[in-house]
């Protein structure tokens, strides 16, 4: 049954999405075919114009990836489709799970088809020299290979987008407890439980800097914290991140688990 309600929200999701990767490939395309003619001012412009108008559709999708998971969650669980939803022989549970699974599935797949555009709109030699030389440099900066560091930096970017959708998610169960205001509450919980895991981040770094690394703690104390101070941020912040990812999770789970107060 998980796969089967798996199945209608990636549908759901991803019958919108799917219209702005497929505006977004064939613009980058378009760029990377402009991108041949030489010698040619108009067709430069062009080509920019294109590879702008394709980076805009991807960010337009990672938009839509949020505002649609939260609006099959808030219509599936508790708008129109809820009393459907809560009738059929399928846990609460189960229905979580799946919308976020299928978030997560989101998330990957636009950043899958982001990198796919940036490839098709810019890749050339000048452009790979160039950014082999900005990664290499700050790789070696922070003492870390650059594997490391385009995977800290990709996994920090999309455990954001993923405690972002999390956040939204229990401030909507939290919120429908209410019986007044219940969109507005919502709002307010998902945004309150935003800004407390990242005053706990802000809370951990400190105390992490007062304790432990004079070098974190650069970062309150100096304008000039030295580069070991970042590194220590990129393996704390994915460590933060990630835990915060799975207690929003958990709690969202458990709080639906109380009831469901249908709009």
């Amino acid at each position: 049954m998980f796969l089967k309600v798996l199945k209608y929200d990636l549908k759901w999701v991803f019958s919108l999405i799917n219209i702005f990767y497929i505006l977004a490939l064939v613009f980058a395309i378009l760029a990377r075919i402009t991108l041949y003619i030489e010698d040619s001012f108009v067709f430069m412009i062009i080509n920019k114009i294109l590879s702008a108008t394709s980076i805009s559709m991807m960010v337009s999708a990672f938009v839509n990836v949020i505002t649609r998971s939260w609006v099959r969650f808030k219509r599936n669980m508790y708008g129109d489709e809820s009393y459907l939803s809560h009738t059929l022989a399928v846990s609460k549970n189960v229905l979580y799970c799946s919308k976020t699974l299928t978030s997560v599935i989101a998330v990957f797949t636009t950043f899958i088809v982001l990198l796919a555009c940036i490839l098709l709109c810019y890749y050339s030699e000048n452009f790979i020299e160039g950014l082999k030389l900005i990664i290499n440099s700050t790789a070696q900066s922070l003492d870390v290979t650059v594997g490391g560091f385009i995977s800290y930096v990709l996994l920090i970017i999309i455990l954001e987008f993923i405690y972002i959708l999390f956040s939204g998610y229990t401030g909507m169960i939290i919120g429908h407890r209410f019986n007044q205001s219940k969109m507005g509450m919502s709002v307010i919980f998902g945004f309150a439980i935003y800004m407390a895991c990242q005053t706990v981040m802000v809370i951990v770094m400190f105390l992490g800097g007062l304790l432990f690394s004079k070098e974190l703690l650069e970062l309150f104390t100096s304008t000039n914290p030295q580069i070991n101070a970042v590194k220590t941020i990129f393996v704390l912040g994915s460590i933060l991140y990630f835990a915060f990812d799975v207690a929003i999770f958990f709690v969202g789970k458990q709080q639906l688990s109380k009831g469901v107060n249908v709009d």
